[in-house]
């Protein structure tokens, strides 16, 4: 059977990028300079897929920017709100104690409190990475389609593949999550039956999940059904698993050191906080509450977008693999002359 792939777009093998009109950069480039589409599906070497990453942010750094902060920093007040609550109860809870503030009473009472805090940090938080995702793909798909990119895009263009991402990202994620407690449920019921069976299937599952990542660009980038991405994902991920994990690894880092700058005034404020709890000058005050929300935004909706770079690096991870096993941009070479003719 064929896999149906996605062609709205012209692109050329024998180079890395498509030459656009030039408008005016995106991403504040000079007014005359010519742009060059950067191709999805393109095989390309460990460090061009890398290259390919950084371009994408570097030309297109203003969009990504502007929407993500204008759809994920309002769920980010909401989810810091959440974390506040939670902070707030551990500290009462656990280092209250210490100062002889809290007692069962306190903790009998705040319980249901937390339980409500935690749910909405962790619904408010999820839907941020729902966001993300969504978003960064749309672009990515609009940037593909769109003879000038992104430049003057607004978003009533970016609307129709939002709703339609996130659609697509409320359905993966459940679809997800129900076959991974699934999966999960055989792994202890086999090990019930006996513990040598976790030598084969705690492996097996990690293996599986580097190319699950192959998912997201698969079904958000592609006209496929939920399963046939599912699918192709897979079959592509494992034809590339090694490339999959080396750019997992290499962007990883470069995330997590760039998150941890964001991260750090969170951490410092709580620091600041646990001290005064533990003093006896009365718990923190309400500058330091509101320092700690202001950092726990900052820190949440910094890491989802520095994160962002890994999506976009696995949009190139899983274009070189459709090249590579599937010869995709062979097929569009041959469409782009048709078209032509």
């Amino acid at each position: 059977m064929s896999t149906k792939k996605y062609y709205s777009w012209p692109a050329k093998a024998s180079t890395n990028r498509q030459a656009l009109p030039s408008l005016g950069g995106a991403g504040g480039g000079p007014e005359n300079m010519e742009k060059e589409r950067i191709e999805i599906f393109k095989r390309r070497s460990f460090g061009d897929k890398l290259n390919a990453t950084f371009d994408f942010v570097r030309e297109n750094w203003r969009p990504l920017f502007k929407y993500m902060t204008y759809l994920l920093l309002p769920v980010s007040l909401v989810a810091a709100f959440g974390m506040q609550g939670l902070s707030s109860f551990y500290f009462n809870a656990v280092l209250g104690s210490l100062s002889e503030t809290a007692g069962d009473a306190f903790m009998e009472s705040e319980l249901f409190s937390m339980g409500i805090q935690f749910l909405l940090f962790i619904v408010a938080f999820g839907f941020m990475g729902i966001l993300e995702g969504s978003i960064v793909y749309a672009l990515m798909k609009l940037y593909s389609e769109s003879p000038h990119g992104l430049e003057g895009i607004t978003f009533a263009d970016v609307r129709p593949l939002l709703k339609r991402n996130i659609g697509r990202m409320v359905l993966m994620v459940t679809v997800f999550l129900f076959v991974y407690m699934l999966a999960v449920g055989a792994m202890v019921g086999l090990a019930v039956l006996s513990p040598v069976t976790l030598v084969i299937t705690i492996p097996a599952l990690i293996v599986s999940i580097l190319p699950l990542s192959l998912w997201t660009p698969a079904y958000l980038l592609e006209d496929l059904s939920l399963w046939s991405s599912l699918a192709k994902a897979l079959r592509l991920g494992f034809a590339t698993w090694g490339g999959i994990l080396g750019i997992t690894i290499v962007i990883g880092i470069l995330v997590n050191i760039a998150s941890t700058v964001v991260q750090l005034p969170f951490f410092i404020v709580a620091i600041v906080k646990g001290f005064l709890f533990t003093s006896d000058d009365g718990g923190p005050t309400v500058w330091i509450d509101f320092l700690s929300y202001l950092s726990s935004i900052l820190m949440l909706y910094g890491s989802m977008l520095i994160s962002s770079l890994s999506l976009i690096a696995l949009a190139y991870q899983y274009g070189h693999a459709c090249d590579k096993v599937d010869g995709v941009s062979i097929d569009l070479d041959i469409k782009h002359f048709d078209e032509k003719e």
